[in-house]
C-alpha cells in the first residue's frame, strides 16, 4: 500500500529529527470504571519528559490519553506504576530507575537518587498533604526514592513536598531534606498572598 505523498516527511524521520524523552512513566491500568467497560488491562504512557535547559524537564509528546485501546472509555490506573530512564547508548532497550518501593540510601543509591533529583533543582516546593490529582487517582510517588504518598494507611507518606509550579512532582519528606541544599529546593512563602 503506497502512503501519500504529502507525509514522506514524516513517515521517513530519523532518531536526530525528533525529541527522545529522558524519562518515561508507565501506569498499569484497567478499563473497568463502568458496567459498559471492556476489561482490557495494560501499559499505558503517563508522561515523556525531557531535562531542558537549566536542569528543567519539559514535557515530550507522547500519547498519553489514558483511554482503553479497545472502547476508548476511560482507563483506572492502578497503583502499579514505573519510571523509566532511557538509556542512549543501547536501543531500543529502557532500564528501570527504580523499583516501586522506597529503597534504602546507601552511597550509590544517594548518587543515583541526585541524579533523579537534578531536574527539580532551583524549585519551589510547599509541604502538603496528599490530595488526588483526579477522581481515580490513587496515589503519587517520591521523585527520587519511589515512596508512595497517598492519603491510605499504609502509605509510606501521608504529607510530603510538592512543586508549586507546572505538572505535580512530588519528593518525600526524607529525600527534600537529604538534597535540599545540595539542589538549592526552595519552600514557597505561604504568607504572601
Amino acid at each position: 500500500m503506497p502512503f501519500p505523498e504529502r507525509f514522506r516527511s514524516l513517515i521517513e524521520l530519523r532518531e536526530g529529527q525528533v525529541t527522545t524523552p529522558d524519562f518515561v512513566w508507565l501506569s498499569y491500568s484497567v478499563c473497568a470504571v463502568d458496567d459498559n467497560a471492556c476489561g482490557w488491562q495494560g501499559w499505558v504512557i503517563e508522561s515523556a519528559r525531557k531535562v531542558g535547559e537549566n536542569h528543567k524537564e519539559v514535557e515530550v509528546k507522547a500519547d498519553a490519553e489514558q483511554g482503553c485501546p479497545q472502547c476508548q472509555r476511560p482507563l483506572f490506573r492502578t497503583g502499579v506504576e514505573k519510571k523509566f530512564r532511557l538509556d542512549g547508548d543501547v536501543e531500543p532497550t529502557i532500564i528501570p530507575t527504580s523499583e516501586s518501593e522506597p529503597i534504602e540510601l546507601t552511597a550509590s543509591k544517594t548518587d543515583e537518587r541526585l541524579e533523579l533529583l537534578k531536574p527539580l533543582s532551583g524549585r519551589t516546593f510547599v509541604l502538603t498533604a496528599w490530595t488526588p490529582l483526579h477522581p481515580g487517582w490513587t496515589h503519587d510517588h517520591c521523585w527520587s526514592c519511589q515512596a508512595h504518598i497517598c492519603g491510605a494507611d499504609d502509605s509510606d507518606f501521608h504529607e510530603a513536598f510538592v512543586t508549586t509550579e507546572g505538572r505535580r512532582q512530588w519528593v518525600c519528606p526524607k529525600c527534600f531534606e537529604l538534597y535540599r541544599s545540595m539542589l538549592d529546593f526552595r519552600l514557597a512563602d505561604l504568607s504572601r498572598p
